[in-house]
């Protein structure tokens, strides 16, 4: 049980004035002060990690309003992890055909379905994705989540050659906006879009994908929120 579950149970709600668990993240990790060598640079890095306070007065373009309340409804009135879900795709997908892109989003949620955290990211080069992924898995049990929703977009590349050389010199062949949940269960979901650029770049479109091309399987980034939840890889990690 939460604090949160516990202020509901009583009939209560946690006054505003105590600081969100999320708040101390930050602190925690300047305090901790780790530093990872790039073998690339063979210089160190860490992680920055900076905290947006949530702009209240910040309305929707009109033209997206209705859209993005009803998405934000559904979002909030989900009970499941198939409605939860359902409700971040329409809104993966409307946000790309707003703005032409999208940004990496990260939610984690509680056993309510109820968004606990949230955040965005910039990756530089693969070495930082991993670091990620490990850091979000610590994040994820600090916070007593039940599941966590993934958005991005992924570059698709010609495996011919996987054996030879490096992911990032394989050619790319296609873009895809993705969204991806993995729940404390082990139950996993996705979804995804090719997009279609014009030749001039300046145009784009979604395409929603007929199958979902990782046929159920965890995605392999999720493999440190697997072991920090005590879940066994599959088979085909």
């Amino acid at each position: 049980m939460t604090c949160r579950d516990l202020a509901k149970h009583l009939g209560s709600v946690i006054d505003a004035t105590v600081p969100d668990p999320t708040a101390l993240f930050y602190v925690y990790e300047t305090a901790r002060q780790v530093r990872y060598l790039k073998l690339s640079d063979l210089k160190c890095h860490y992680q920055h990690i900076k905290r947006v306070p949530v702009d209240r007065m910040y309305k929707p373009p009109e033209t997206m309003a209705a859209t993005m309340h009803r998405i934000q409804d559904n979002v909030s009135r989900a009970d499941s992890t198939e409605k939860i879900f359902e409700a971040l795709s329409e809104m993966a997908e409307r946000m790309f055909e707003r703005d032409g892109f999208h940004v990496p989003m990260l939610f984690m949620l509680d056993r309510h379905h109820t968004i606990i955290d949230f955040m965005s990211v910039e990756f530089n080069d693969q070495v930082e994705k991993y670091i990620f992924w490990r850091n979000i898995s610590d994040r994820f049990v600090a916070n007593k989540a039940a599941s966590v929703v993934w958005i991005c977009e992924a570059w698709i590349r010609d495996a011919n050659k996987l054996n030879s050389l490096a992911i990032n010199k394989l050619s790319i062949i296609g873009e895809r906006l993705y969204i991806n949940l993995l729940d404390d269960t082990g139950i996993s979901k996705s979804a995804g879009w090719e997009i279609i650029r014009s030749i001039d770049g300046q145009n784009m479109a979604l395409k929603k994908l007929e199958y979902d091309d990782l046929n159920g399987k965890i995605p392999f980034f999720f493999a440190p929120i697997l072991h920090a939840i005590g879940l066994p890889y599959p088979d085909y990690f």
